[in-house]
């Protein structure tokens, strides 16, 4: 019986790569065959030394970074077939507040910003680029299409101390990800 992953040759592009969930992700990703590229505003601290990762500065909440991480990330590894958009800001660096009538408007904006916006640009991304390469004559067939996004269950039960995390949280895992699900396959068929 086959046990494995079959992600041999998936392109798999991951945001957030850096940090301490990204990082054992991308581990693991590249163990199981992979071609893994990883962007973070952070170097990686133990990056896998193998021939199929890449890590590519980029900051999420910029379409300029975003597109251009995308087009060199597939130069190296071909189109990404698999994205998953695990950067965003989180407790250990957000400030906690003892009620939301101490938070600072720019903490909210900031936090929107990159953990909603960023997302949303990164699923934008990947789609477009889907959709680009699937109209190219050399098309070749894509394994594992698939765009998974990363919540908190702070998205449904809420954060007193961080409702501008929580918020965030929510929006992207019920409000983009279902409207993602029925827009997916309309690009990629198959696509989850």
């Amino acid at each position: 019986m086959d046990l494995s992953l079959n992600l041999e040759n998936t392109h798999i592009l991951i945001t957030g790569g850096s940090g301490f969930i990204g990082s054992t992700t991308v581990t693991a990703l590249v163990s199981a065959g992979a071609k893994v590229t990883s962007l973070d505003l952070r170097a990686p601290s133990n990056p896998p030394q193998s021939p199929n990762f890449q890590h590519i500065f980029c900051n999420i909440s910029s379409e300029w970074d975003l597109t251009n991480a995308f087009a060199t990330s597939s130069e190296k590894f071909g189109p990404v077939s698999c994205c998953i958009a695990l950067a965003s800001l989180d407790f250990s660096v957000l400030p906690h507040h003892e009620s939301l009538a101490d938070m600072d408007v720019e903490q909210w904006r900031h936090t929107h910003r990159i953990n909603v916006e960023g997302t949303f640009l990164t699923a934008r991304t990947w789609l477009r680029a889907l959709r680009d390469y699937s109209k190219t004559e050399e098309k070749q067939e894509l394994r594992n299409v698939g765009l998974i996004i990363i919540g908190s269950e702070s998205g449904h039960f809420g954060e007193r101390g961080n409702a501008d995390y929580a918020a965030g949280k929510s929006a992207v895992q019920i409000g983009l990800v279902k409207s993602l699900m029925a827009d997916v396959s309309r690009i990629w068929p198959g696509a989850r």
